[in-house]
């Protein structure tokens, strides 16, 4: 694989010293990479509202929480506790299978993070409602 990787990497140096890529859209211009440009536009913007509401979607919650399940699996694994690793190897299955259900399946908001977020949103109008 790395004799790929390495002819690669030359054609790309070669096609960049032949000033190939000078052309190209965005070219000089900064690129902004915090947003993930293979989700669409729409949900982008859906996620940067709800990030800068201080919410977190809920997938992002489940990726962090099988981290830590799959951290603890490990340790699991080097002290030999059997009956740990098998109640972990569920517990990461069952958030493997709800992440996989999500992906690629157009928006689907859980009930219980829309009621959150229209409590915060309501809550915010009381209070703005408050100090006028």
């Amino acid at each position: 694989m790395k004799v790929l990787d390495t002819l690669i990497e030359q054609r790309i140096a070669a096609a960049e010293a032949r000033g190939e890529f000078r052309d190209l859209p965005g070219c000089g211009q900064p690129q902004y990479l915090e947003e993930n440009p293979l989700i669409p536009a729409e949900l982008r913007l859906m996620n940067r509202i709800l990030k800068n509401a201080g919410f977190v979607p809920p997938a992002v919650t489940r990726m962090k929480e099988a981290g830590k399940v799959r951290h603890e699996l490990v340790e699991a694994l080097k002290n030999g506790n059997k009956e740990q690793q098998c109640q972990l190897q569920a517990r990461l299955l069952a958030l493997e299978l709800t992440l996989e259900s999500t992906r690629g399946a157009g928006l689907r908001v859980p009930q219980d993070y829309r009621r959150q977020v229209a409590e915060k949103l309501a809550g915010e109008k009381t209070e703005e409602h408050d100090l006028t």
